[in-house]
């Protein structure tokens, strides 16, 4: 290859996305490409196309429209990419094509709340496995996947975009408002009773001692301190008192690496309360705000699904829309 046609560039950044219980993956952009080469290696991004406009125009019915868009790739889509590359080996004088486009997965619905982070109900895959419908939801970059999601929220969510992704398969206008506020009111109600550790937060204590200066003999936060750690040194702050000496054998202190629980409060100055997971101190537990709780952790991601994929105003939550005045 012609040195005129690549450069080489300095990465920018390394960044950690986030934990998740589900994959590891190692994700590499380069602006303005869908193509470059890495430790000699010639990386290229996903490419994704919507058969759904070609089979609504052929008249496909919608049990035969996965087999369909699999046997166009076979037998059109696919040779013509292959004799693509084949001439862009030959171009730049490659002894061979070792390029190939692949046909990964099919969906027949997916929700995409921005660049690679959506849910997608799968109806085929590779080695040509046909998938019932909405048997398979495949979800990537949203919080449902992140290893801090708590278990009723993830269940939450799960259910969430099942009920859209099943709605938008099966009918053509939008899923009306009224049914979407009856789903999110009752999951609130179950949330309402829901035990701490199922509705906490996750995460792990980074820096503890760079950012909790004193749990001691009074609290002292530093600047620009997380609030999971905030929470872990509220948490030890009140353990440390002398009327709460009694409960030290029963309950450990927070250090750094620790994973924790964690939730927001109805303490105007305590705002965040953590605790060690299968440790919840409910002697000196500082009385949790259900409402923020929902807001933060179920109802933030529900109401980019409401607002951004439906087009209705968000919800507060008390559940009542809010509409901006400006």
């Amino acid at each position: 290859m012609d040195n005129k046609d690549y450069s080489i560039e300095e990465i920018e950044s390394v960044e950690l996305l986030g934990d998740s219980d589900n994959e590891m993956a190692f994700d590499l952009e380069v602006d303005g490409t869908h193509m470059f080469v890495a430790n000699d290696i010639l990386v290229h991004n996903s490419i994704y196309v919507e058969f759904g406009r070609i089979c609504r125009h052929c008249g496909i019915p919608a049990d035969k429209q996965a087999k369909f868009c699999v046997d166009l790739w076979d037998y059109a889509i696919g040779p013509y990419m292959n004799q693509c590359y084949d001439e862009y080996a030959k171009k730049f004088n490659c002894p061979k094509n070792l390029q190939n486009l692949e046909l990964e997965k099919l969906s027949d619905v997916t929700m995409y709340f921005a660049k690679k982070r959506y849910a997608m109900s799968e109806c085929w895959k590779e080695p040509d496995i046909y998938l019932p419908y909405m048997s398979k939801v495949i979800y990537k970059g949203i919080e449902i996947v992140k290893g801090s999601t708590s278990s009723y929220a993830r269940e939450c969510m799960d259910d969430f975009c099942r009920f859209i992704l099943h709605w938008y398969g099966e009918h053509d206008e939008p899923v009306a408002y009224e049914e979407v506020m009856k789903k999110l009111k009752g999951y609130k109600k179950i949330f309402m009773i829901k035990a701490p550790e199922e509705i906490c937060s996750g995460s792990s204590v980074g820096d503890y001692e760079k950012f909790i200066l004193n749990d001691k003999t009074q609290l002292t936060i530093g600047e620009k301190c997380p609030a999971h750690v905030q929470a872990a040194g509220i948490y030890n702050f009140i353990l440390n008192k002398p009327k709460n000496k009694k409960y030290k054998a029963k309950y450990s202190q927070i250090r750094t690496a620790d994973k924790i629980k964690w939730y927001y409060t109805k303490d105007p100055d305590l705002k965040v309360f953590g605790f060690l997971p299968g440790q919840y101190p409910g002697e000196f537990a500082l009385p949790m705000d259900r409402d923020v709780q929902f807001e933060k952790t179920i109802l933030s991601f529900c109401n980019k699904v409401v607002g951004d994929i439906l087009g209705y105003p968000t919800l507060t939550s008390s559940l009542c829309y809010s509409q901006a005045l400006f």
